[in-house]
C-alpha cells in the first residue's frame, strides 16, 4: 500500500483533495438551501472515500505513472545522446585545434630555419660579390695608372721629338750652309782657274789641286748633310712608332677600364637585386609566420572556449539537479497547504482525520522516497564518472604500452633544443580526455543547443573553425588528417612510437586522442623487398644493415657508420644561389634526425631534416640539377622541398642512400596501415 502511495502524482493528490473538498460543501437546487446531514451522509461518503476513490486514484496513478516513466526515459535518452554528441563534438575539434596547432608550430620552426639560411646565404653571396668588387676595383686602378703612365710617356715622347727636330733642323741648317759655302769655294776656284789658266803653269797646277781638295771638302759637307738628314728621319721615324704603339697600347687599356667599370656595375647591381630579393622573401616569409602565429591564437582561444565551455557543462550539471529537485518541494508545498487549508480540516468527522492522515504519509514517504532517489541519482553519477576515469586510464596505459611496442613514431618533430628555440608559448588546452569525460558525463543537453553547437563555426570566434579544416599541403603534396571518433567511455592515446611528447601541444593531443593519416588511393603496385622499405623499430642495428646490403664499409673512408648514427662529409646545394657548399652531416636514428653541421667539430647545427617528413631517397640519374660531379649526386625528397647531395665517392654515395632511406618515415606508397 505504501508502494502504491508513493507512485501517487502530485497532480493526481491534488485532484483528489479537491473532490473531496467538494463532497464537504452544501449543495443548492431549485433555489432552496438543501443541507447534508452528516450523521445520514457519513456512511455515504465513507464508503465513497474507502472504495471508489483509491481505486480510481490507483487506476489513474498507474497510467500516469507509465506514460511520465516512458516519456522521462525518452527524454533522458535524448538528453544523454545528445550531451554525448556534443561532447564528442568538442572533444574532436579540440584534438583537430591541437593537431593543426603542432602543425602550425613546426611550419613556423621551418620558417625560422629558412629564414636563417637564407640570412646565411646571404651572407655569403655578401662576401663573395665584395670580394670579387674589391679585387675588379683593385685591377681597375692598376690598369687606370699604367693608361696615365703610357700617357705621360707619351707625352714625354712628344716633347722629345719637338726638341730633337729643332735641333735636327738647326744641325741640318748648318750642314746645309757648310755645303753651300763649299760649292761657293769650289765655283770661286774654277772661275779663277778659268782666268789663269794658260798664263802660269805653276799657278794653274796650283789652283788645281786647290779645286780638288775644296771639291773633296765639298763632298765631304754634302755626305755629312745627308747623314745628318737620314739619321734624323730613321730618329723620327722610330719615335713615331713608339707613339703609335704607346697610343695602342692606351687604346687597350680604355678598353679594358671600360669593360671594367662594366663589370663592377653589374656585380653592384646584382648585389643590390640580391639584397632586393632576400628582403622580398624575407618578407614574404615573416607573413607566413605572422599568420601562422595569427591562427595559433585562434586555436589557443578556441581551445580556452571549449575547456571553459565544458567547465561550465559541468557546472551546469549540478545546477540543473538541484533546479530538477526543486519543483518536488513546490508541489510538496501546495499539497501541505491544500490539507491544511481544506475545508474537510473543520470537519470534525472521521472521514476528513484519516485523508488529511492518509495524504500527509502519502506527502512523507515520497519526500522520503524522493531524496532517496535524488542521493542514488548522485552516487550513481559519481559512480560513472569514476567508472569512466578507471576505463579512460586503462585505455591510455594499454594503448601507451602498445605504442611502446610498436616503436612506431607519428609526432616525433621537435627535437629538445629545436622545440625550446622553436617555440611559440605554451598552448592554454585545458584539460584532456579524462576532464572532457567527466564535463561530459554531468551534462544534459537539449537538441536545440546540439544543433546550435553544429554548425561550421562554433564557439566565440567566427572563423576559429577554418583551424579544423588546415590542409597540410608542402610541395603539392596533399595530405588529410582525420581523426578517429572517440567510443563510448572516453579516448586514448593512439598507436604512435614510445619516443616522447616535444612539446605541450603533442602531449596534450596524445592525451585526447588518436590521430591517422589517410592518403588518397593509389593503384596497387608490387611491394618491394623489406630491405627496400623504412624500417620504424629502434632496435636495428645500422651497421649490420648495411654491411648485409652488400657494402664494404672498412674500405670506405668516407662514411662513419655504427649501430644508430652515420657520419660524413656532402656537398650541399643550397636553396637559393645553388651553390655547392661542404657540409658534415649526421644520421641519428636516436634523434630521428639528419643534421648537417658547417664542419666535423662544429656544435651550432646549420640545419636539421626529420625522419617524418623524409618521403623519398634517389640517386639523380636524369641530371635534375647542375652538379659538378653528377654521377655522385643524389636527391633527398621531403614535404618541404628536395635537397641535393653530392658524396665525395659513388660508393659512399650508395651508403648515405641505404642509411637515410631507413629513416624515411614519410614514404607511404606500401604502408599497409594506410
Amino acid at each position: 500500500m505504501i508502494d502504491n502511495k508513493l507512485d501517487v502524482s502530485n497532480d493526481d493528490l491534488l485532484e483528489a483533495i479537491e473532490q473531496l473538498s467538494m463532497l464537504s460543501k452544501p449543495r443548492n437546487s431549485g433555489g432552496f438551501s438543501t443541507t447534508i446531514n452528516t450523521t445520514t451522509t457519513l456512511p455515504i461518503i465513507t464508503t465513497v472515500v474507502t472504495a471508489t476513490t483509491p481505486k480510481r486514484i490507483n487506476s489513474e496513478h498507474n497510467n500516469a505513472k507509465s506514460n511520465e516513466a516512458k516519456a522521462d526515459k525518452e527524454r533522458k535518452e535524448s538528453e544523454e545522446e545528445d550531451r554525448k554528441k556534443y561532447i564528442e563534438f568538442l572533444q574532436n575539434e579540440k584534438q583537430h585545434i591541437l593537431g593543426n596547432m603542432d602543425g602550425l608550430k613546426r611550419s613556423v620552426a621551418d620558417i625560422e630555419t629558412q629564414e636563417e639560411e637564407i640570412n646565411r646565404e646571404l651572407e655569403l653571396e655578401a662576401a663573395l660579390l665584395s670580394a670579387e668588387y674589391e679585387s675588379e676595383s683593385l685591377k681597375l686602378e692598376q690598369e687606370e695608372g699604367e693608361r696615365t703612365r703610357v700617357q705621360t710617356k707619351i707625352g714625354e715622347l712628344e716633347e722629345d721629338m719637338v726638341e730633337s727636330n729643332a735641333s735636327q733642323a738647326h744641325l741640318q741648317a748648318e750642314a746645309k750652309q757648310r755645303v753651300i759655302e763649299a760649292q761657293h769655294a769650289c765655283a770661286d776656284l774654277e772661275e779663277e782657274l778659268a782666268d789663269a789658266k794658260g798664263r802660269d803653269d805653276e799657278r794653274d797646277s796650283d789652283l788645281v789641286d786647290k779645286l780638288a781638295a775644296q771639291t773633296e771638302i765639298l763632298e765631304t759637307e754634302r755626305k755629312a748633310f745627308e747623314d745628318l738628314e737620314f739619321h734624323h728621319l730613321e730618329e723620327e721615324a722610330s719615335k713615331l712608332a713608339t707613339r703609335e704603339e704607346l697610343q695602342r697600347y692606351i687604346s687597350e687599356l680604355s678598353a679594358k677600364i671600360e669593360n671594367r667599370k662594366i663589370q663592377l656595375d653589374q656585380l653592384d647591381s646584382q648585389r643590390s637585386d640580391i639584397k632586393n630579393a632576400v628582403k622580398k622573401e624575407a618578407k614574404s616569409l615573416e607573413r607566413q609566420k605572422l599568420a601562422h602565429l595569427r591562427r595559433l591564437e585562434e586555436g589557443r582561444n578556441r581551445l580556452r572556449a571549449i575547456d571553459d565551455e565544458l567547465e561550465s557543462l559541468a557546472k551546469n550539471a549540478i545546477d540543473n539537479a538541484d533546479v530538477k529537485r526543486s519543483p518536488s518541494r513546490e508541489d510538496f508545498d501546495r499539497i501541505s497547504r491544500v490539507t491544511t487549508d481544506s475545508p474537510i480540516v473543520n470537519n470534525q468527522g472521521s472521514l476528513g482525520r484519516k485523508t488529511i492522515e492518509s495524504l500527509k504519509e502519502i506527502e512523507r514517504n515520497r519526500q522520503l522516497h524522493l531524496a532517496k532517489q535524488g542521493s542514488q541519482v548522485i552516487s550513481d553519477e559519481r559512480r560513472r564518472v569514476e567508472e569512466l576515469k578507471r576505463r579512460v586510464q586503462d585505455e591510455v596505459r594499454s594503448q601507451w604500452e602498445e605504442r611502446k611496442m610498436n616503436c612506431t613514431s607519428f609526432n616525433s618533430v621537435e627535437s629538445g633544443e629545436e622545440s625550446s628555440s622553436y617555440s611559440i608559448g605554451p598552448t592554454e588546452s585545458g584539460s584532456g580526455s579524462s576532464d572532457g569525460a567527466d564535463n561530459g558525463t554531468n551534462e544534459k543537453l537539449s537538441p536545440g543547443k546540439l544543433s546550435e553547437f553544429t554548425t561550421p563555426s562554433p564557439g566565440p570566434s567566427g572563423n576559429s573553425y577554418t583551424l579544423l579544416q588546415t590542409d597540410n599541403v608542402r610541395d603539392g603534396r596533399p595530405t588529410s588528417m582525420e581523426t578517429e571518433r572517440f567510443n563510448g567511455n572516453g579516448s586514448g592515446i593512439a598507436d604512435d612510437s614510445g619516443s616522447r611528447p616535444l612539446s605541450q601541444t603533442s602531449s596534450e593531443l596524445d592525451s585526447l586522442g588518436s590521430l591517422q593519416v589517410k592518403h588518397r588511393d593509389k593503384p596497387k603496385l608490387q611491394r618491394p623487398l623489406t630491405r627496400y622499405l623504412p624500417i620504424k623499430s629502434e632496435s636495428l642495428d645500422l651497421r649490420h644493415h648495411i654491411e648485409t646490403a652488400g657494402h664494404q664499409l672498412p674500405l670506405i673512408h668516407d662514411v662513419t657508420v655504427d649501430t644508430t648514427s652515420c657520419g660524413g662529409y656532402l656537398s650541399k646545394m643550397s636553396k637559393k644561389f645553388h651553390h655547392w657548399n661542404k657540409r658534415w652531416f649526421v644520421f641519428d636514428r636516436k634523434r630521428k634526425t639528419l643534421t648537417y653541421f658547417s664542419d666535423n667539430n662544429s656544435r651550432k647545427p646549420r640545419g636539421v631534416i626529420y625522419f617524418q617528413s623524409i618521403e623519398e631517397v634517389y640517386i639523380d640519374h636524369m641530371n635534375a640539377v647542375k652538379s659538378p660531379q653528377p654521377s655522385l649526386t643524389f636527391i633527398v625528397k621531403t614535404t618541404t622541398r628536395p635537397y641535393h647531395f653530392m658524396a665525395p665517392s659513388a660508393e659512399a654515395m650508395r651508403v648515405w642512400v641505404d642509411v637515410i632511406f631507413t629513416g624515411a618515415e614519410g614514404y607511404h606508397e606500401f604502408d599497409p596501415n594506410l
